[in-house]
């Protein structure tokens, strides 16, 4: 375990130097504590070394499969956040106390919005435990005047409160089922968003999965807290407190024997309750890594089945299916346990009540009305000791699936929501054709890479209206360049300008509305071919949708435009082939209107003709755009304005295609290479 108190919180920061800790040294600690050996390298170091920095650092602990990433912040004197990334638990909170660290104060932030309908539950659970408790007060006056007076009035008492215990129980219980729904929702709706809003080098290190299984099955957990948690507890809780009055008034010493039994049984329950919340904890997790992996095994379904390697797919899940089941056992065990204790103290309380009252009756101390009032009371008080058993079970189960839901609701969302306009050489690139994008002295390194291996250093070059093409190798940092553009990450050195202005100047959402996007994989989204067309502008109408289809040679032949605009595409867009999807993502782009044009081997999985007619529209478009091209296919490119070869992270000549043809090496044996038919693999980076 990594010493959190004593290290992790005070040692990372700006006014706290990392080497008052003891073992530091130059960004390496070799024993801090209690902690093991750890590495932590300085992303964004400041002119004075490693004690200063802007940005976040990375310590990867030398334990198989974890990482832990330090947010911090240049001029604040306290970290912003620290948060794990384990390959083997998903995300978890660092700060606080391991598993299970949520507590009710946690929660209360989310509830307190319900405060009213949960004080309505919490009278009406009182009213309905006075109307409980009042039952055995008739019961015992029928006993002992039956013969003696009328039994009218206490027979009709007695059924005016029976029915008004049920019906204010069914209130309460509509009231806390409704408030647990709107919690649920309004929780779920808090983690999607966050979870949407999270900076892509956090989603990138998480399992998918495991992430959805937060918003679905954690929140579902969690929702217990609500429903079967804080009022259910303090409304039983009360039912006792009054029942136990009342057998004062009885017979104090019989009550000795119930409260001698009832503070055994509560002991208990709260011991055992606590061990269930990292037992749920952890099952919740092993949940989250079943989901994880199902997930990826259905979305290389195809390869799977390809490859013959279904039966191992299969195996995998069922062992981590094994691992949720071996943590559920854990819980059964201890819900086993309370259930066993609970019937055994509800049995030693009966007899103990029975015994002595049947004493004490013999010797004409109490009534046998009394007496049958107070076993009337002693069954009344079952009920609730046997339900606080479950619901401290049940709310610490519910803690541990809220500490994983907390756990994204604390980690700070991507950054930068500015509301800056951009200059207008950017929004509109035909008004100037200078000075639209600009990288300068750039480097960048993964958050899951060290210092030293950069994926692009000291990047410098200019885009302007026209058509920009980027070459290279495969890893050369083609792709990494265009997640620059879009603002999926900073750069750890250098800076990245929009109309001669810093990047950072403006919200990312800001610089994304001028910039449409051609991934390499040309992902789609389920649902119709109309709602993938609209993802970039949603106020397009059908005869846009239709003219940018068929501007890509998409409308099929034995189709009407508007059927293939309602065509659903399938999951992950399925029903589409490879070359489909990437004249849908074109298509997208070019609807979009945006001034900068990214496309990622956008042609790549296109026919000769198909390619023609895309090319075509990639001249038309780049001359009221700056369109920037990464290019597999080098033929695509060669009356580019401009071509960046770029390997091992830095440019190594600019140019056009002649002036390449004659200077620069790499760029020659690339286009040799794909002219004799050699292997154009290396090109796809």
């Amino acid at each position: 375990m990594f010493c959190r108190t004593r290290c992790w919180r005070r040692r990372f920061c700006h006014s706290c130097p990392f080497f008052s800790c003891p073992g530091w040294t130059a960004g390496v600690l070799s024993w801090c504590g209690c902690s093991p050996i750890l590495r932590a390298v300085p992303l964004s170091p400041g002119p004075d070394g490693p004690r200063q920095f802007s940005n976040w650092w990375v310590g990867r602990s030398l334990q198989p499969r974890s990482t832990r990433l330090i947010f911090c912040s240049g001029t604040d004197d306290r970290c912003a956040n620290i948060m794990t990334y384990s390959d083997t638990t998903g995300l978890d909170q660092t700060t606080g106390n391991g598993y299970g660290a949520a507590g009710l104060s946690d929660v209360w932030p989310h509830v307190k919005p319900l405060g009213k309908s949960l004080m309505g539950a919490l009278v009406l659970g009182i009213l309905g435990s006075l109307a409980g408790a009042a039952q055995p007060l008739m019961v015992s006056r029928i006993i002992d005047t039956y013969g003696h007076r009328s039994l009218a009035f206490p027979v009709v008492a007695l059924i005016v409160l029976l029915t008004l215990s049920a019906l204010l129980t069914s209130m309460q219980q509509l009231i806390l089922e409704r408030s647990g729904e709107q919690f649920s929702f309004s929780l779920r709706s808090g983690v999607i968003d966050r979870m949407l809003n999270l900076p892509i080098s956090v989603i990138d290190a998480n399992r998918r999965g495991d992430l959805v299984s937060r918003v679905t099955a954690d929140v579902a957990t969690a929702r217990e807290i609500i429903s079967q948690g804080i009022v259910e507890l303090c409304s039983q809780s009360i039912t006792i407190v009054v029942a136990v009055v009342l057998m004062a008034l009885i017979d104090p010493v019989l009550l000795l024997v119930v409260v001698t039994v009832a503070v055994a049984l509560v002991i208990i329950s709260l011991l055992l309750g606590r061990r269930s919340r990292p037992a749920a904890h952890e099952q919740q997790q092993r949940l989250g890594l079943l989901a994880a992996r199902v997930d990826r095994s259905l979305s290389a379904i195809r390869t799977i089945r390809a490859t013959c390697a279904t039966a191992d797919e299969v195996g995998r899940a069922i062992s981590d299916a094994r691992s949720s089941r071996d943590a559920g056992l854990k819980i059964a065990w201890l819900k086993a346990m309370v259930n066993s204790f609970v019937g055994v103290a509800v049995q030693v309380m009966l007899l103990g009540v029975i015994g002595v009252g049947g004493l004490r009756v013999a010797s004409g101390k109490m009534s046998i009305g009394q007496l049958s009032a107070f076993v009337m009371y002693v069954m009344l008080i079952i009920a609730p000791m046997m339900m606080l058993a479950t619901i401290t079970t049940s709310v610490n189960r519910a803690l541990g699936s809220f500490d994983r839901v907390k756990s994204i609701l604390d980690m700070a969302p991507e950054g930068r929501q500015k509301d800056v306009p951009l200059p207008a050489v950017v929004v509109d690139a035909t008004s100037s054709g200078d000075g639209i994008l600009s990288f300068d002295h750039v480097g960048f390194s993964y958050p899951d890479s060290s210092a030293a291996s950069l994926a692009l250093d000291d990047v410098t070059f200019d885009v302007n209206a026209g058509m920009t093409a980027l070459v290279g190798p495969s890893g050369a940092g083609k792709t990494t360049v265009f997640g620059l553009v879009e603002q999926f990450y900073d750069p750890t050195h250098g800076r990245i300008l929009f109309g001669g202005q810093e990047a950072t100047s403006y919200g990312r959402d800001t610089i994304r509305r001028q910039i449409a996007y051609v991934e390499q994989d040309a992902p789609a989204l389920s649902g119709t071919i109309r709602d993938n067309l609209r993802l970039g502008r949603r106020t397009a109408t059908d005869a846009e949708c239709v003219q940018a289809l068929a501007d890509c040679n998409l409308i099929p032949p034995a189709m009407t435009a508007q059927e293939f605009l309602d065509q659903e595409i399938g999951e992950n867009g399925v029903f589409l082939s490879g070359g489909e999807r990437q004249r849908l993502a074109i298509a997208r782009a070019l609807l979009s209107d945006a001034p900068i044009l990214l496309l990622d081997e956008a042609t790549s999985n296109l026919d000769s003709g198909n390619e023609a007619v895309l090319q075509d529209i990639i001249v038309r478009a780049k001359t009221r755009r700056a369109v920037i091209v990464i290019a597999h296919r080098l033929s695509t490119i060669l009356n580019a304005d401009r071509i960046i070869v770029i390997d091992n992270g830095r440019i190594i000549a600019s140019g056009t295609h002649h002036e390449l043809m004659e200077n620069c090496p790499l760029y020659a044996e690339l286009v040799r290479l794909q002219h004799i038919g050699g292997s154009p693999g290396r090109l796809r980076g």
